[in-house]
């Protein structure tokens, strides 16, 4: 393997970290998850699994293709 792919392949797992850290925020931004002291874990807040429920039941009923 190359260096060029190497370096292709660091962009993109910190890409696709910094998606991921963007949306774990953009949740907290909305009272879905909130995180845990003196740690780097998060936790999902009772608003947010009442929410995360009611998506999934309404994927479930109106898209079972899916």
């Amino acid at each position: 393997m190359s260096d060029g792919a190497r370096q292709g392949q660091v962009l993109d797992s910190d890409i696709q970290a910094e998606y991921a850290t963007a949306l774990v925020f953009r949740l907290h931004v909305y009272g879905l998850v909130a995180k845990i002291l003196r740690s780097r874990r998060w936790r999902v807040t009772a608003f947010g699994h009442r929410v995360m429920s009611a998506s999934v039941r309404l994927r479930q009923l109106h898209f079972p293709a899916f």
